[in-house]
């Protein structure tokens, strides 16, 4: 069984005092704006921008995958394994598919 010390040791990155759970977009703008590939603003909300990320190019010989994250605010957990997936090296996959990944698609709600 987890306990909540070992939540703020897990994946999901947040701050946990006094029953509030605390997250920052800019944080994810910031890991976002590290990776080194096309960074897409496909929209806003609340002054918020929905980033996109494309890997690849999409051809005929490519099956195209999209990864969408964040659309719920209460479930980071998706947000955070989106922003580690465009973080670590997937060359090996890129030799068949092409990938758009929206790992925040509700950060109005992720805040």
């Amino acid at each position: 069984m987890l306990t909540g010390e070992h939540l703020n040791n897990s994946i999901f990155m947040m701050s946990v005092g006094e029953g509030n759970i605390l997250r920052d977009y800019s944080e994810i703008i910031q890991r976002l704006m590290a990776i080194d590939l096309p960074l897409i603003e496909i929209g806003r909300v609340h002054d918020y921008p929905i980033f996109q990320v494309r890997i690849n190019s999409f051809s005929d010989s490519h099956q195209s995958v999209l990864i969408t994250a964040g659309l719920h605010g209460d479930e980071p957990a998706g947000v955070e394994a989106a922003l580690q997936f465009l973080e670590r090296d997937n060359s090996s996959l890129l030799q068949n598919f092409s990938f758009d990944v929206i790992p925040c698609m509700n950060p109005y709600g992720y805040i």
